[in-house]
């Protein structure tokens, strides 16, 4: 940080392994926003919060999946009750096709090949984080995870299967070897299904959203999203949330508090993954 710069928040979007200087930004009194992963441990992470939480300042992680236009058009739907009044099974697929070969992750993210945490710590808790904003808190794990492509080191590959404390049920299927029968992998990052009491909630690729009540033909749900930006504008759409949130006082939605919760998740998935049995949170 420059000397006399009078920033009242900060952004941090440098390494992972450099965010645990984000608590000298809190003694000098400044609010940060921190891109995700939040630090390389669970630990770490912690620290950051308890650092936070005594200087008195606020604290968001960017984490924007959850603000993609159709996550958001999901939850407004499965909070009108259109799936009814019981979710059954909320199941992620994703496939970006950018990891196979010799030459894998060089052309985007070289640093992918060396991480021993991969696909569940770099992308997967973008999918932890999505399936509790839709389906609330996880209650246990079980996941079994691989190493597809043999010039990497970490998992490539990962199942988990998720309880929620209401009864239903998440599936997060990854695999960054394979690809999407799409041009474009990385707009939706996969599908999504929503199974409830009352019918079905499918999203494809290209970001259409269609909705099948039982008994019904499939229709499509019409809602606003477009290529702008990444993702269909989310890194946007949690900027604006961060500044109004931060000058109306309400609570981020990725505050610190809420986040450690997918990173809970997170760390469970690798204590089942290693131990081959379901953790309980």
């Amino acid at each position: 940080m420059k000397d006399g710069w009078n920033a009242r928040w900060l952004r941090l979007y440098s390494h992972v392994g450099t965010h645990m200087d984000a608590q000298k930004h809190f003694d000098v009194g400044k609010h940060i926003t921190c891109q995700k992963p939040l630090a390389p441990t669970l630990a770490e992470s912690k620290e950051i919060h308890r650092t936070c939480v005594r200087a008195q300042k606020r604290f968001m992680v960017h984490e924007n999946f959850r603000f993609q236009p159709w996550h958001r058009k999901i939850k407004e739907l499965i909070q009108a009750g259109v799936l009814g009044d019981r979710l059954h099974t909320i199941t992620q697929r994703m496939r970006t096709g950018d990891g196979y070969g010799p030459d894998a992750y060089l052309g985007r993210q070289p640093y992918f090949r060396t991480m021993p945490r991969l696909l569940m710590f770099e992308t997967g808790i973008h999918f932890i984080d999505v399936l509790r904003f839709l389906g609330g808190e996880v209650s246990t794990v079980f996941a079994k995870m691989r190493t597809l492509n043999p010039v990497i080191a970490g998992e490539d590959a990962a199942i988990v299967l998720l309880d929620f404390a209401s009864g239903a049920q998440g599936i997060i299927d990854g695999n960054r070897y394979n690809e999407a029968n799409h041009p474009d992998p990385r707009y939706t990052f996969g599908t999504t299904v929503i199974e409830g009491s009352n019918g079905t909630l499918r999203l494809s690729l290209d970001g259409t959203l269609t909705l099948q009540p039982l008994g019904e033909q499939e229709r499509e749900v019409k809602y606003a999203h477009a290529r702008r930006g990444f993702a269909g504008d989310c890194v946007y759409s949690i900027q604006q949330h961060f500044l109004e949130a931060f000058q109306s006082g309400s609570p981020f939605e990725t505050n610190g508090d809420d986040y450690l919760k997918s990173l809970a998740v997170l760390e469970a998935c690798y204590d089942s993954a290693a131990n081959k049995q379901i953790v309980k949170l």
